[in-house]
């Protein structure tokens, strides 16, 4: 594995003990940096995946408002748009 590559770095994050350590890095020595960043990859997934969730509920409350509208739109009285049945 190439050192301080994003790969190297995924393994790094989900070691555990030391024998795992030694076989993320290959036996090389761990920077202060790449610890950082192995420590702060979870927490920005964590993150990435919030994001995202609030992105697919504000896309479909865009498209929701869009449907809202377009029926609006059709120049009909309310009671026309509800139907009992």
């Amino acid at each position: 594995m190439v050192p301080h590559s994003q790969g190297s770095l995924k393994t790094l994050a989900k070691t555990v003990t030391h024998v795992t350590l030694f076989a993320a890095t290959g036996g090389e020595h761990v920077t202060s940096n790449g610890m950082f960043c192995a420590a702060e990859l979870p927490a920005r997934n964590k993150q990435v995946k919030k994001l995202d969730k609030d992105k697919n509920k504000r896309a479909a409350g865009i498209a929701l408002t869009h449907a809202a509208k377009k029926i609006l739109e059709n120049d009909k009285p309310p009671s026309e748009l509800i139907s009992l049945e």
